[in-house]
């Protein structure tokens, strides 16, 4: 396998984040990435052996455990990855990931299973779902939002303020108390990926599908393309998904060492 270490700097100074977003470019693979390079949320690491970026990683830091790379070459991610600190697994291309893998799995010692991850877009007006418990949030909830548990606060764009200003959110309540959550989990390049989660106890009671109908068609009328990603084995998110009128256009494989 060739060593790319001397090529390029590995860990890529913020600096650098708008170039490399540039080179990975607009679409539903993309589209979060993107959003945490151009706001510095993440680390980056890239090795570029001439213009442009041959293979990149970007480690979020709301996620660190779960990189994402991108490149064909399973020898040079292999080498950016060998840089990456507290990774449990990783979001690879379809193609890098059988020989990846094999190389995983022999220089970790370790088996590794391999986890699909299917990418939706909304190319037609959404299928309208409403519930009469569940509305879209202004900046002036700011303090409503931030009384909700942490994983029904959608932080992704830093303050909870950004998330309203610059997103949209629409949550689900049950007693004035918000119980579920669809929001902007990250925009850039005419896309808009959504994210949507509901407290387990609120769960079956069509929460999810109104707050993520609500949010997308929100984006759509701001001129936006919703996407949304899941993995294949989540069937209730992708039941949503084909619901509210999402395709399916890709695939990702998650790289998930046995520990």
């Amino acid at each position: 396998m060739q060593d790319h270490g001397d090529c390029a700097n590995l860990l890529l100074d913020p600096s650098d984040f708008d170039t490399l977003a540039d080179s990975l470019g607009a679409g539903p693979e993309t589209v979060i990435c993107v959003h945490n390079l151009r706001r510095r949320q993440c680390k980056a690491f890239a090795v570029s052996a001439g213009r442009g970026h041959d293979g990149a990683i970007v480690q979020i830091d709301s996620l660190p455990a779960e990189p994402t790379a991108y490149g064909g070459d399973a020898g040079l991610v292999w080498d950016l990855l060998r840089q990456v600190k507290g990774w449990d697994c990783v979001n690879v291309n379809e193609q890098v990931a059988q020989p990846l893998a094999h190389i995983m799995e022999n220089r970790l010692g370790q088996s590794v299973k391999a986890l699909a991850e299917t990418y939706f877009v909304l190319k037609k007006p959404v299928v309208d779902f409403r519930h009469h418990d569940a509305r879209e949030l202004i900046p002036d909830d700011v303090a409503l939002l931030e009384s909700a548990s942490l994983e029904l606060r959608g932080s992704v764009f830093g303050p909870s303020l950004a998330l309203l200003e610059e997103g949209v959110v629409v949550c689900g309540f049950v007693s004035d108390r918000i119980v579920a959550i669809g929001y902007t989990s990250a925009i850039s390049g005419g896309y808009a990926d959504i994210g949507v989660h509901t407290s387990g106890e609120s769960r079956r009671r069509g929460f999810a599908t109104a707050c993520a109908s609500m949010v997308a068609g929100r984006l759509q009328a701001m001129g936006l393309t919703p996407v949304w990603s899941t993995a294949e084995y989540n069937t209730a998110s992708n039941k949503v998904a084909l619901k509210l009128g999402f395709e399916p256009v890709s695939r990702r494989i998650y790289l998930n060492p046995a520990r």
